[in-house]
C-alpha cells in the first residue's frame, strides 16, 4: 500500500509537469503507462492476496466485467453490483470506500419499475359501503422485474368506525416500492328501538288503550328501514312489533305484548273510533250497535245477566252480517272478540 501511495505521488508530480511542458495528449499517454506499471508491480493488500469465492444470497449473475482493481457485475434480476478498490469512486456507490464483497449500486438503469400491489376486503362491503362483521384485508403483490422482496401480511380489522384507512406497501428486490389502501366502514351494533304508548305486559280497557308508537336511532351507519305491526292473540291480547335495519345490515325486532279488557264503555268508544276512521262506513249501523251496547249495560246494571248476554249476542250477529260490507273484516273481528269477552266475563 505504501508503494501505491508513492506511485500516486509520482503520478501527480509528473501530471503537473506534463500539463505545463508536454500538453494534453502526452498527459493521456503518460497516465496510461503509469497505470499499467502500477497494476503490474504494486502488491495488493493482504486481505486480497489470496483469491476467494464471492458468495451472496440468491446470487444469479448474468454478466461480470473484471478490471485490474475492481469488478462490476449484473444480476439476472437487472440489479447492478460492484466490489474492489474505490479510491476514485470507480465502484459508483457515491463513496471512496473500498468494498471487499459485492454491494448493490442503486440509481442505475436496472429494475426501476415499482411492483404492483392490490388490496381486497373480506367480506366485501354491502351496497351501502358498510360491513357488520370483522374484516380481513388481504394484499396481493407482483413484480415482473426483480421479484417481490416483501408483501404485507393480512390484517384483520375488528374496530367499529367509519372511514378507517388500511394501507399496505410492497417492495421488490431492486428496492422499488408501491403502496395501496382500502377504506373500511364497520358497524356491528344493532339499531335502538324505543316503543312508547303501550308497555309490555300492561292491561288496558278496550277503546281506551293508548296508541302504540316507536322511534329508531342508529349512531353509526344510520337507520335504513323500519316498520311496525299490531297483531291480536287469543281473546283481546295484542302484540305491537317493530323491526328496524341500519345501513350496515344489522336488523333487530322489538315487541310489546299487552292485554285489552273489554267493557261496555270501552266498546262504545271503540265503535265511535271505527266510524271516524272509516272502518265502519255507515252511521246507521254504528248507531244500532251503540244502542245494543247501552241496553246490554243497563240490563247488567239491573242484575239481569241473561238479558244482557242476549243483547250482546244480537250485537255479535249484526257485526257478523256486516263484516266485509259496511264493517271491515279486521274491525269486525275486534268487535266480535270484545262482545264475546263481555258475555264470558
Amino acid at each position: 500500500m505504501k508503494k501505491l501511495r508513492n506511485l500516486m505521488r509520482l503520478f501527480s508530480a509528473i501530471r503537473n509537469f506534463s500539463l505545463m511542458k508536454l500538453g494534453a495528449w502526452s498527459l493521456r499517454l503518460l497516465s496510461l503507462l503509469l497505470f499499467c506499471f502500477a497494476a503490474m508491480f504494486v502488491a495488493l493488500p493482504s486481505e486480497a492476496a489470496i483469491p476467494q469465492q464471492t458468495v451472496t444470497h440468491n446470487a444469479c449473475w448474468a454478466s461480470i466485467s473484471a478490471g485490474v482493481l475492481h469488478i462490476i457485475a449484473l444480476k439476472s434480476d437487472g440489479t447492478l453490483w460492484a466490489w474492489g478498490y474505490n479510491w476514485a469512486g470507480q465502484l459508483g456507490d457515491g463513496t471512496n470506500t473500498n468494498r471487499w464483497s459485492p454491494i448493490q449500486i442503486t440509481g442505475t438503469c436496472g429494475d426501476t419499475v415499482p411492483p404492483v400491489v392490490t388490496v381486497s376486503a373480506i367480506p366485501a362491503p354491502n351496497t351501502n359501503g358498510w360491513n357488520n362483521t370483522d374484516v380481513t384485508v388481504r394484499f396481493t403483490c407482483d413484480d415482473a422485474g426483480s421479484g417481490i422482496a416483501s408483501c404485507p401480511s393480512p390484517i384483520t380489522v375488528t374496530t367499529e368506525g367509519t372511514g378507517q384507512i388500511i394501507t399496505g406497501t410492497a417492495v421488490d428486490k431492486a428496492g422499488n416500492s408501491a403502496s395501496t389502501f382500502v377504506t373500511l366502514n364497520i358497524d356491528k351494533t344493532y339499531p335502538v328501538i324505543t316503543i312508547s304508548g303501550v308497555s309490555n305486559g300492561a292491561t288496558y280497557a278496550l277503546g281506551l288503550a293508548p296508541t302504540a308508537s316507536y322511534t329508531v336511532t342508529d349512531a353509526l351507519s344510520g337507520v335504513a328501514t323500519s316498520n311496525a305491526s299490531l297483531t291480536g292473540g287469543d281473546g283481546l291480547g295484542l302484540t305491537y312489533t317493530v323491526t328496524a335495519s341500519d345501513n350496515a345490515g344489522n336488523t333487530i325486532t322489538v315487541s310489546a305484548a299487552y292485554n285489552v279488557i273489554a267493557t261496555t264503555d270501552g266498546l262504545n268508544s271503540l265503535i265511535q273510533q271505527m266510524l271516524a276512521s272509516g272502518q265502519i262506513d255507515n252511521a246507521g249501523i254504528a248507531n244500532s250497535l251503540l244502542s245494543k251496547v247501552l241496553n246490554a249495560a243497563d240490563a247488567a246494571a239491573r242484575g239481569n245477566v241473561q238479558a244482557s248476554d242476549n243483547i250482546m249476542q244480537a250485537f255479535i250477529n249484526q257485526v257478523t252480517a256486516q263484516s266485509g260490507q259496511h264493517i271491515s273484516a279486521s274491525a269486525a273481528a275486534i268487535l266480535i272478540n270484545a262482545a264475546t269477552y263481555i258475555i264470558n266475563n
